[in-house]
C-alpha cells in the first residue's frame, strides 16, 4: 500500500559508492539496502549519495567531498551512521536542520580503535547527533543507550528495528528433531575484533578438553576483508588449539547457502557484546536455531536467549560462553526448549515492511508530512 508522493525526495548518505551500497555483506549494509528498495515501494522518493568511506580516520580531502556531497542535495537527508566520521561540526550544523541521522550503534566504542582515534569518532557522532532534525535508530536498547551517551532526548528517537524476510520455518521442538554428529554451531557476521570470535574459540577449546563433551563443529560465516590482522590472529588461535578440524572460516555466504546453515544449526552463538540489534541473530531465530546471545540489545528483542553476561574483560566473556553454551552442548532436551523458544518469540519480529514503514515515520516527521 502506497502513502502517497512526497513533495521532495530524500537522498540516502551512505559511505562507499553504488557497487559497494549495492553488495557489500554486513548488517548496517543490508539495512539500507533493505531501505533504498523498500521506501519507493511505499511513494518516498529515495536518491542515493555515496560518502566515502572514511572510518575511522578521514583524511581532510575526505571531510571536504563529504561536506559537498551533502551541500549539492537541496532535499531533506538520511545519513548513514558510517557517514558520521567524515563530517566536521560546520557540516553537520549546515545539513542538521534538514538530516535524519541513522545510527546502528555508537561507532567510538568500537574495539580496536586508539584512545585518539575514539575520541575524535566521539566528537563527529557528538555533532552529527545534536545538530540532526531526526534520529533513527535500530533498536530500543541502542536509543537508551544512545540518550546516556550522547545527552539526547530519549522521546525524540524513533525506533526502527531490522526484519526477517520469511515466516518462521517451524520446527517440531521437542523430541522429534534429529541429534546432529557433530553438533552444528554457527556465528555469522565480520571477523572483526567486535564480534568476539577470539573468546568464542577459547570457550570451545576449554570445553573440548572437559570429559565427556559431545562432538561439534563451529561454523563462522562472514566476510574477512574488513580486518586481515585480525582474521589472521583468528586463524592462529584456532590451530594453536588444535581445532582446525573442528572451526571453520567460510567468508560471507550466498542467500541460500546462509539459510541452509541457519536451519541446520543446533545452536547459533552471537559472541559480540556490542550490537546495534543483531540482526543475524534475528535470523537465526527465525529459522528456529537456538540462541545464546552477549549483547543486551539482543536480549532487549529476545529475552529468552541464553546470556553471555561478563565484565569487560576477555576471560570473563571466555567463562561465560562456556558456561552458557556446555548444557546446550550436552543436554538434547535443552537445546529443544531453547529451539521452542525462538519459534515462539520469533512470531513477534518485525519484517522489513515495517521496518521501511518505521524509517518513513521518522522521515515524515522530518519534513512535516504525516506518515
Amino acid at each position: 500500500m502506497r502513502l502517497g508522493s512526497w513533495p521532495l525526495r530524500v537522498g540516502f548518505a551512505i559511505p562507499g559508492d553504488a557497487e559497494t551500497v549495492r553488495t557489500a555483506v554486513s548488517g548496517g549494509y543490508e539495512y539500507d539496502r533493505r531501505l533504498l528498495a523498500g521506501l519507493p515501494e511505499i511513494g518516498v522518493g529515495v536518491e542515493l549519495i555515496p560518502l566515502p568511506r572514511a572510518f575511522p580516520t578521514p583524511t581532510p580531502a575526505e571531510i571536504n567531498d563529504t561536506t559537498r556531497a551533502l551541500a549539492a542535495f537541496e532535499g531533506p537527508l538520511l545519513i548513514d551512521g558510517l557517514g558520521f566520521c567524515a563530517m566536521e561540526a560546520a557540516a553537520a550544523q549546515a545539513v542538521g536542520p534538514r538530516s535524519a541521522a541513522l545510527l546502528h550503534h555508537p561507532l567510538y566504542i568500537e574495539p580496536g580503535l586508539t584512545a585518539a582515534q575514539a575520541a575524535a569518532v566521539e566528537a563527529r557522532e557528538r555533532e552529527v547527533l545534536a545538530s540532526a532534525a531526526v534520529i533513527v535508530v535500530t533498536s530500543a536498547a541502542t536509543a537508551d543507550d544512545a540518550a546516556v551517551r550522547f545527552g539526547l532526548d530519549r522521546a525524540a528517537i524513533h525506533v526502527a528495528p531490522p526484519g526477517v524476510d520469511r515466516p518462521v520455518e517451524w520446527r517440531n521442538p521437542i523430541g522429534s528433531q534429529p541429534k546432529s554428529s557433530p553438533l552444528q554451531l554457527l556465528s555469522v557476521g565480520a571477523v572483526i575484533p567486535r564480534k568476539g570470535y577470539l573468546a568464542l574459540i577459547d570457550a570451545l577449546a576449554r570445553l573440548e578438553s572437559e570429559p565427556g563433551t559431545p562432538a561439534w563443529r563451529l561454523m563462522i560465516a562472514g566476510p574477512l576483508d574488513p580486518d586481515p590482522a585480525h582474521v589472521d590472529e583468528v586463524r592462529r588461535r584456532i590451530v594453536d588449539l588444535g581445532l582446525d578440524d573442528r572451526i571453520a572460516l567460510l567468508g560471507p555466504l550466498e542467500p541460500e547457502a546462509l539459510s541452509q546453515a541457519y536451519r541446520a544449526a543446533d545452536v547459533f552463538i552471537s559472541a559480540a557484546r556490542l550490537e546495534g540489534f543483531g540482526m543475524a541473530a534475528a535470523e537465526a531465530v527465525a529459522h528456529g536455531a537456538p540462541l545464546i546471545a552477549a549483547s543486551p540489545a539482543v536480549w532487549a528483542w529476545a529475552p529468552w536467549a541464553a546470556r553471555v553476561v561478563s565484565e569487560e574483560g576477555d576471560e570473563a566473556l571466555v567463562d561465560s560462553l562456556s558456561a552458557t553454551l556446555r548444557p546446550l552442548l550436552h543436554d538434547e532436551h535443552a537445546r529443544a526448549s531453547a529451539a521452542a523458544a525462538s519459534l515462539h518469540g520469533a512470531v513477534a519480529l518485525p519484517r522489513w515492511e515495517d521496518t521501511v514503514r518505521a524509517v518513513a515515520a521518522a522521515l515524515g516527521a522530518l519534513t512535516g508530512e504525516n506518515r
